[in-house]
């Protein structure tokens, strides 16, 4: 783990995503790199990219073994998100099943 990654879990609480700005996913190229961590949950770590405008590319795995509750270990999302917090796209897991995706995100 490098430095920009140091001290994330102690920044984080239990169903927040930690995002790193300047860390570890500029150093990789992902627009997006983030650690959720919850109360006794594994740790799930989610890479993106936006591919062009708005579209993005969205990876999502479990870190560990995967909880009796979780339908998979990894998500593969890619969605189009329009201004305003408005997403749809496609989203698939491990056992290949395709799902639409439609949601809203409200910033304050």
């Amino acid at each position: 783990m490098d430095r920009s990654c140091q001290g994330c879990s102690s920044g984080c609480d239990a169903d927040r995503i930690c995002s790193i700005p300047g860390g570890a996913g500029d150093v990789l190229g992902f627009e997006e790199f983030g650690l959720e961590m919850g109360y006794r949950e594994p740790p799930r770590l989610t890479i993106g990219d936006r591919l062009w405008d708005g579209l993005y590319l969205d990876f999502t795995r479990i870190m560990g073994s995967r909880p009796d509750y979780a339908d998979s270990l990894y998500e593969l999302k890619l969605s189009y998100r329009f201004k305003h917090g408005l997403e749809i796209g496609l989203q698939t897991d491990e056992s290949r099943t395709i799902t639409p995706l439609a949601q809203g995100k409200l910033r304050f």
